[in-house]
């Protein structure tokens, strides 16, 4: 199933560097699996999200595959 995120408003598009990225070992960041890393910047940093995690970790989201899944079942 194909899944688009909508994003309200987008400040810039980086192009960074992959030694700039740090893998989340913090715990506070357990319950949100869905971050995956950090981005280190000279001057910010910045949550990196995996989108895959994070829609399969929307409420309902198993439901609504299951449905879409159905109704493929059922047109073929």
């Amino acid at each position: 199933m194909q899944i688009g995120l909508v994003v309200k408003e987008a400040k810039e598009i980086l192009e960074v560097p992959n030694d700039s990225f740090t893998n989340v070992g913090l715990l506070s960041y357990s319950k949100t699996n869905y971050f995956s890393g950090i981005i280190n910047l000279e001057d910010s940093l910045i949550t990196q999200i995996d989108p895959d995690v994070l829609v399969e970790s929307l409420e309902g989201i198993r439901e609504l595959k299951n449905y879409v899944n159905e109704q493929i079942t059922h047109q073929n």
